[in-house]
């Protein structure tokens, strides 16, 4: 499914996979913690409130740059215009729960 908006040139098939793609992002992130946390390797003991959210969440929206690149090397604009205004609500979003 992924790869049918990754190969469309268009801002609305960028605006969702810049969507889906730190959604996605998240969640892998959070298992990785999760098993981590499970297999005794990390705790959460002596963490600040709220850093491994705020980390995982900004790395999410940071996997948008990947993308970001493939639509520039095959020339789709319209599709990282569409991948830009995604990130940047992700930005905005991030700035408004965080700053």
């Amino acid at each position: 499914m992924l790869r049918f908006f990754l190969e469309k040139n268009s801002i609305l098939s960028g605006y969702i996979a810049g969507i889906l793609i730190p959604f996605v992002g998240y969640a892998i992130l959070l298992m990785i913690f999760e098993q981590l946390q499970n297999a005794g390797i990390i705790t959460a003991e002596g963490e600040a409130t709220g850093f491994r959210y705020r980390t995982s969440l900004l790395v999410a929206i940071c996997l948008n740059l990947l993308p970001m690149n493939y639509y520039r090397k095959k020339y789709f604009f319209q599709s990282q215009r569409g991948m830009v205004f995604a990130t940047m609500t992700g930005v905005i979003v991030w700035l408004v729960i965080f700053g």
